[in-house]
C-alpha cells in the first residue's frame, strides 16, 4: 500500500515537470505568457516554486550544450 503511493506521488511529480519543462519550451502556447503562466500553475502542487528558473537555466542547457 506505501508503494503505491510513492508510486502514484513519483508519477504525479514528473508528470507535473514534463508539462513545466514543455510549456517552458513553448509547447503549450504560442503565447510566452500564457506558457509561463501554465508552468507556474502547474508547479503550484510541488513543494518549491521552480518553474521560471527551470526555464532560465534550462535554456541555457540549450544554448551551451556543445
Amino acid at each position: 500500500m506505501l508503494f503505491n503511493a510513492y508510486a502514484i506521488g513519483g508519477l504525479l511529480g514528473h508528470t507535473l515537470h514534463c508539462c513545466i519543462h514543455d510549456f517552458m519550451h513553448l509547447g503549450g502556447h504560442s503565447n510566452m505568457t500564457v506558457n509561463k503562466v501554465m508552468a507556474v500553475l502547474c508547479n503550484i502542487p510541488m513543494a518549491l516554486p521552480s518553474a521560471i528558473s527551470f526555464g532560465r537555466y534550462h535554456a541555457d542547457h540549450h544554448n551551451f550544450l556543445g
